[in-house]
């Protein structure tokens, strides 16, 4: 009995489903993001990508770990996995690959590819990463700006998107990159008359950073008088340009006071149009004004810091330099800024000319502070500081650390004063 039992389950169809095992199930996402994440043969992550399931495919993940094929200059790797993608997967995901490796020419064969899979819909989307892939300065396939506007339309015919307001002003960006601004201009024209869009008040701010970045403010008033010309309303871009363009011609008071309208029509002035006003006041030696503006960031930053610190310095009031300095470097439970190194030595270049002072501890101490948690480039900066530190400074360092010693800092005072 037992023998024919075996001879049956070693037989037939019993001996095939013994045989047959179930298909290893898809690595999970979490599993599979950990260990694409730690491993390091190119190898491997070619099996763990394959292994990952389909719908794993969009992940950040999978697409890091491809460029990190392609930075291992394995494209063999790459390309497998890319002759392995499915026509039928969303736009989105073609969008990601284009720009999982955009410094070399397979972003643009991703683009060929999405674009012969005729059951995957493009949109204007796929429009704009392409133009991106190849207006890039670091661009594989360099475009003369003459031919910018053939390759949008051939791109059209071919994706049959038709280009909005939005890839041509991506256009238009672009030349504005290449400092073309003659190019740019007629580009506006070619909007209106060739692809029938109106420009809108985005477009001409595209023109207005361009001035103000060339500090070609003849430029940028002529730009300001198209957008009221056309009935174009400012908006926030706008306005935040007029006041950087205020403070760069010393009109520091109408761009407050243009800032005060923004925020009485609810409008957000941005951080560079508070900085530009703290560097304007600054420059006309307006202290005041430009600690008022300071006091209205809120939470303040860094940059606003900085260009305070040196407003004060270069007006030369080392007090209150030295007080915005302090608050720099002793933020409470958070982490420590970095007074600029510039305005650091302006302000002890300062300090040495006024003679002896408790303000000449206090900025011998920041230095010491930076020298002891700073590394690599910072931290040579601050010691060519110490090495570049004017005599009277030098001579004064021992009285630092017996300040440091002291309580009272009358007594460091008396001691300078002794020297």
């Amino acid at each position: 009995m037992a023998s024919s039992l075996r001879s049956i389950f070693s037989s037939g169809k019993y001996a095939v489903a013994k045989s047959r095992s179930p298909p290893a199930p898809p690595l999970s996402f979490r599993t599979a993001m950990k260990a694409l994440e730690s491993e390091r043969d190119p190898e491997k992550m070619d099996e763990l990508l394959n292994q990952c399931s389909k719908s794993f495919k969009g992940r950040r993940s999978h697409l890091s770990s491809m460029a990190k094929l392609a930075r291992a200059h394995r494209s063999d790797l790459v390309d497998r996995l890319i002759d392995g993608q499915s026509s039928h997967d969303p736009e989105g995901l073609w969008i990601r690959l284009m720009k999982c490796d955009a410094r070399s020419t397979r972003g643009l064969r991703m683009f060929d590819l999405a674009c012969d899979a005729k059951s995957v819909r493009l949109t204007e989307k796929s429009l704009c990463t392409f133009l991106a892939l190849h207006m890039r300065k670091e661009a594989p396939v360099k475009i003369e700006t003459s031919s910018i506007s053939k390759l949008l339309k051939t791109m059209s015919e071919r994706t049959g998107v038709r280009p909005t307001i939005i890839s041509l002003n991506q256009v238009l960006t672009a030349f504005v990159d290449r400092n073309d601004i003659g190019s740019a201009l007629e580009w506006i024209e070619e909007m209106e008359n060739n692809w029938n869009v109106t420009p809108t008040t985005g477009t001409y701010n595209i023109l207005l950073g361009a001035h103000l970045k060339s500090r070609n403010l003849s430029g940028f008033d002529a730009i300001l008088e198209a957008i009221a010309e056309n009935g174009l309303e400012f908006n926030v871009v706008t306005r935040n340009y007029q006041i950087m363009r205020l403070c760069e011609s010393n009109e520091c008071v109408r761009a407050k006071r243009l800032l005060h309208d923004m925020v009485s029509i609810g409008y957000s002035p941005s951080l560079a149009s508070y900085i530009a006003l703290i560097d304007g006041f600054g420059r006309l030696r307006d202290i005041e004004s430009a600690r008022e503006v300071f006091n209205l960031i809120s939470p303040p930053s860094r940059d606003a810091y900085c260009s305070l610190f040196r407003a004060e310095v270069e007006a030369g009031d080392f007090d209150s330099a030295m007080e915005t300095c302090k608050e720099m470097v002793k933020r409470k439970r958070k982490r420590m800024w970095v007074p600029p190194v510039d305005a650091m030595q302006g302000l002890l270049d300062g300090l040495a000319e006024e003679g002896p002072s408790t303000r000449l501890p206090e900025a011998m101490e920041v230095v010491e502070k930076m020298k002891t948690r700073l590394k690599g480039r910072a931290l040579e900066s601050w010691r060519e500081i110490d090495i570049a530190m004017p005599l009277k400074l030098k001579t004064a360092k021992p009285l630092f650390f017996i300040f440091l010693n002291h309580k009272n800092r009358s007594d460091c005072t008396k001691l300078q004063g002794n020297q």
